[in-house]
């Protein structure tokens, strides 16, 4: 149901959050090493990519088109800015 949690029926909470504290986690460690916010924060949305792939993988949810599309701009992103930054 909408607005509810999911930790509400396992008592767990979902296999993407970790990954995600720890994505973030990173982009902190990267920003105090000197590296600009600007390409730390958006370097940081890999993690929606590695959501994804868990929702897909692990929660068996439908692989779609559109979130294959995304997470290749996504990539594509990370290595423009490595290529141009």
């Amino acid at each position: 149901m909408l607005g509810e949690s999911s930790t509400e029926d396992t008592g767990r909470a979902p296999p993407d959050q970790p990954v995600e504290i720890i994505a973030y986690a990173v982009v902190l460690h990267a920003v105090r090493s000197g590296t600009p916010v600007s390409y730390a924060g958006a370097v940081r949305e890999v993690s929606v990519v590695i959501g994804a792939a868990v929702g897909v993988v692990w929660l068996k949810e439908r692989s779609t088109s559109m979130r294959l599309v995304d997470s290749v701009l996504v990539g594509a992103g990370v290595v423009l800015i490595k290529v141009a930054g």
